[in-house]
């Protein structure tokens, strides 16, 4: 029998996914590999007598051919916005009234070539000890001053919308300057090497960020314990599901973002893990793409507590969701504190919390209407004995006892 990775009917909607993660690979490459009909930005936006830094020495090839960007730039003195091609080093030499334009989702995320210009810049920044220095132990450490500094470079190149966009933009930096420290170790420590010799290689960075630099292995760990690989190469998933959103013209959902990263470009899976995965949260994707298509939000990677991804991998990471990528926090995606993984059981209990105050609201109910007639009850008696009072004194007079 054939083995057939997804349910019958979800195969045309994996095929559909599929097609369209080629389509946006494509449009990828059609956007850094742009034809010469629009305007180089080096000679009308650099600033006078500044020429463009040829590749150095140790840079690799890689590095040296970085594709450039079709990107927009505004002029913030006279509003006029220039569409054209940049790489990374370009941005360091804008002119002052030049900004670098880039879209904030709805997920407070970029997703234009713009914010893949930033995010390159941004890894650049990550190397610049005078902004990022190696020697902070922790990216939450970074003091108040660097930080102020950081995020007047990013305003001096880029314009967006800062508040939307500050969490992403910071998270993203934080990865890149933890990164660059892990590309440190890999390359200048060894194992058989004493801290004295470790001390006395000449990296590129400066000498005492250099000594107070922190030897430790935990990034490593980290990485050895990633399970599942992808397929999605450097495209962020806001990228991709902005991409995927224009091409099948209708709402995404997370679901759709993380299969089309699971399949190779020939319709195989990433690994054996990956299938599996993809075999599980496939069977549910056609009821997400139905509450997507009701309730969902345009420019946004559409997710929900108890959609197939959150059964599937059960409880979120408190600084990050499944899918979403970097910048993005459960609390600010489902407006609670309470993830995924007790999202059933805290249902189930909710509800028979509910039927128990029902019950003790019907008994309550009964007892009240119990008390009413025994107070009307209580009143007739009240009435009937004043009458018998009043013919006594008449009868009786003085007399009758009195009671106190």
């Amino acid at each position: 029998m054939e083995d057939i990775p997804f349910c019958e009917q979800n195969v045309g909607n994996i095929e559909e996914l599929q097609l369209v993660r080629d389509d946006v690979n494509e449009q990828e490459n059609d956007e850094t590999n742009v034809e010469e009909d629009h305007v180089s930005l080096t000679d009308i936006l650099l600033e006078d007598d500044v020429v463009e830094p040829s590749p150095k020495p140790n840079e690799t090839e890689s590095q040296q051919k970085e594709e450039s960007l079709l990107i927009k730039v505004k002029d913030t003195s006279t509003g006029e916005i220039i569409i054209g091609k940049m790489v990374v080093n370009q941005v360091w030499h804008l002119e002052k009234t030049k900004k670098i334009m880039v879209e904030i989702g709805a997920n407070g995320q970029g997703n234009d070539n713009g914010s893949n210009l930033l995010v390159r810049f941004l890894g650049e920044l990550a190397k610049k000890s005078a902004f990022c220095p190696i020697s902070v132990e922790r990216w939450d450490q970074m003091s108040e001053k660097n930080s102020k500094a950081i995020w007047n470079c990013i305003k001096d190149h880029f314009v967006y919308d800062y508040v939307a966009g500050i969490k992403w933009t910071w998270e993203i930096l934080g990865e890149r300057w933890k990164a660059y420290k892990y590309k440190l170790r890999c390359k200048y420590f060894y194992p058989n090497k004493s801290k004295e010799d470790l001390l006395a290689i000449d990296p590129p960075v400066p000498e005492n960020d250099w000594i107070a630099f922190k030897l430790s292995e935990q990034n490593m760990k980290n990485r050895k314990m990633l399970k599942v690989s992808h397929a999605g190469g450097s495209m962020s998933n806001a990228r991709r599901a902005r991409h995927m959103e224009l091409q099948l013209n209708r709402y995404v959902c997370r679901v759709e973002v993380i299969l089309s990263t699971l399949l190779k470009k020939n319709g195989n899976y990433v690994n054996e893990e990956g299938k599996s995965i993809a075999e599980k949260i496939s069977e549910n994707l056609s009821q997400d793409q139905e509450r997507v298509a009701t309730e969902g939000v345009p420019s946004k990677i559409n997710a929900y507590p108890d959609d197939v991804i959150g059964k599937v991998y059960e409880v979120e990471h408190s600084g990050r969701v499944c899918g979403l990528g970097v910048g993005v926090f459960p609390t600010s995606v489902f407006k609670t504190r309470k993830y995924f993984m007790q999202f059933d059981s805290v249902g189930s209990s909710s509800q028979k919390n509910v039927e128990e105050l029902q019950k003790e609201v019907h008994t309550l109910k009964e007892k009240l209407n119990g008390y009413e007639e025994i107070k009307e009850q209580l009143s007739q008696t009240q009435d009937q004995l004043k009458v018998i009072l009043n013919f006594m004194q008449r009868k009786f007079g003085d007399e009758l006892p009195t009671f106190n």
